[in-house]
């Protein structure tokens, strides 16, 4: 009998990932085949050596990948319950990230830094109540820097 995962917020990105994976039943290349990634690839983003892109989070999402869990990480220690943002509008903050956290080569920046933007455009969503229609992007990456 397999034991029940412990869904700490404090563990890395890749753990929380293991752990969805795990409480959905399924093995690394079943999740990195919904993902459209290889299992190399799936193992690597469990080993936090490598970040996924927002369609792969998009996808995996699709089956049941508790994105608000898996995305959260230390955010969810700063908010009361009820404040929880759902994981369509979390896919939505990881796109804009993934999209805009990057070097001029197209290289995702350090890890820290995008953290800190998912962590201020979450808290934006909190104060406005959504996601602004006129979101300052290059304002949040300065104020992250």
């Amino acid at each position: 009998m397999q034991s029940i995962v412990n869904n700490n917020v404090n563990d890395s990105f890749g753990t929380r990932l293991r752990n969805e994976r795990t409480r959905l039943k399924l093995n690394q290349t079943q999740l990195g085949n919904i993902g459209e990634v290889s299992r190399v690839t799936q193992a690597l983003y469990e080993a936090d050596e490598r970040s996924p892109n927002a369609e792969y989070l998009m996808k995996i999402g699709s089956v049941g990948v508790r994105l608000d869990y898996l995305l959260n990480e230390q955010y969810l220690n700063n908010i009361s319950e009820g404040e929880i943002l759902e994981s369509s509008t979390l896919g939505q903050v990881y796109s804009i990230v993934d999209h805009h956290c990057r070097d001029n080569q197209g290289v995702l920046l350090d890890v820290g830094f995008r953290r800190r933007v998912f962590e201020e455009i979450c808290d934006l969503i909190q104060s406005e109540g959504k996601l602004p229609d006129d979101l300052r992007i290059q304002d949040i990456l300065r104020k992250s820097a």
